[in-house]
């Protein structure tokens, strides 16, 4: 298929295009453009180079010498230096006496322009530095596809006990006829018989019936000659098989243990800090925002306070608990009440009915010792303070 090949529209010889000149229209080789940028006028021209056409730069420039040269609807031939910010639309100078935007508010067109491009650039930006969407349409997505796993997995144990049931209900009908199969020829060779007999029965007692309703003698004479008179009602009992039962045992409850499906807890990561302490154990958090935990460190347990500052979670002071209260080794419990009083206990032998407290905004430990359901009263610098305790001993 043969291609149209693009000249330069002012020499109309060089086939290199390089330039357009939006203001003539017209695309202009390296050589025509030193030679138009000689005429009168031309420096005024919006000339760009095609190659970097597409450059924010450019685009800028193409832009705004299309925004000069906005035409209007009404006024054919007349040029939009306003805009109507009623019906939203460029107009000319003429279109502002019309009746139609009688009582409009009027803007330049620049001014607009100006504004609405930097409104479109900062939603923009927006989108681009906005993760959100995507992270919660993959949230989404993964939580479609694991139903969609579940739901899957479910159907195949559907699948799997059905087989097993079917497996189950073969061996056991494979069973019954072990029980049946070896007197079965016997037992319905017996059956027939029996069958035929019944009916010569009851074929004989219908001719009787019928004759002994009858009306004509002749009848009766003519119904003794068809039947047997000395028809066996009997059936010989050796020739009878034993009466043979089968009993099917079934389990007291037809549950199958099909499996059990439950929602997960969600976890979702807010933040993390750093910190320099390796383990942290039994978090809680007092009502100023300070942050209290157990931590170990040479054998021995401490409680430190600490506060975020940025990305880092810094220890304002630590206290050691055991070495320097039990003096000895054990687990130690801790929580926090609403007053912020900080209580620790241990499982350790002669010390599991001990209790520590701690004012949340000072250093010092207090050991008290309670014994089995019973009270204490103990005073900080918070106020007083009362624990009804019933330890097991």
């Amino acid at each position: 298929m043969a291609q149209n090949v693009i000249l330069c529209q002012f020499c109309e010889i060089s086939k290199e295009i390089s330039w357009k000149c939006f203001n003539c229209d017209i695309v202009l080789c390296n050589k025509c453009i030193k030679i138009h940028s000689k005429f009168g006028g031309s420096k005024d021209h919006c000339i760009i180079d095609l190659k970097q056409a597409r450059t924010p730069e450019n685009l800028d420039i193409i832009r705004k010498f299309n925004l000069n040269n906005i035409h209007c609807t009404t006024h054919k031939e007349e040029r939009c230096p306003l805009f109507c910010q009623d019906c939203i639309k460029p107009v000319c100078s003429f279109c502002v006496i019309e009746p139609e935007h009688k009582g409009h508010n009027f803007d330049k067109l620049s001014t607009v322009y100006s504004n609405q491009l930097a409104e479109l650039r900062n939603i923009k930006e927006r989108i681009e530095n906005y993760s959100g969407l995507t992270e919660s349409l993959k949230e989404c997505t993964s939580t479609s596809d694991h139903y969609n796993e579940i739901k899957e997995k479910i159907i195949q144990r559907e699948r799997e006990l059905k087989k097993k049931v079917s497996e189950e209900a073969a061996v056991i009908i494979g069973e019954l006829d072990k029980l049946i199969i070896p007197s079965k020829d016997a037992f319905m060779e017996v059956k027939l018989k029996i069958q035929e007999k019944e009916s010569t029965v009851k074929k004989t007692n219908k001719l009787i019936d019928e004759a002994l309703q009858s009306h004509q003698a002749n009848y009766i004479l003519e119904t003794i000659g068809k039947v047997d008179k000395h028809l066996q009602l009997n059936v010989n009992a050796d020739d009878i098989p034993l009466v043979q039962k089968f009993t099917l045992t079934l389990p007291a409850s037809l549950g199958i243990n099909f499996g059990s499906v439950k929602e997960c807890s969600i976890l979702r990561v807010i933040n993390t800090y750093e910190t320099n302490v390796l383990c942290i154990k039994k978090l809680k958090s007092l009502k100023d925002g300070t942050l209290v935990f157990l931590y170990e460190k040479g054998g021995d347990q401490f409680i430190a306070h600490s506060d975020i500052q940025g990305d880092k979670c810094t220890v304002k002071f630590k206290t050691c608990i055991l070495s320097s209260i039990w003096k000895g080794k054990g687990k130690v419990n801790m929580t926090v009440t609403e007053d912020d009083v900080i209580l620790f206990a241990t499982d350790m032998g002669s010390n599991s009915n001990k209790i520590l407290c701690m004012n949340a905004y000072d250093e010092r430990l207090k050991k008290i010792e309670f014994s089995k359901a019973s009270t204490k009263t103990y005073t900080l610098n918070s106020g007083i303070h009362s624990f009804y305790m019933n330890l097991e001993t």
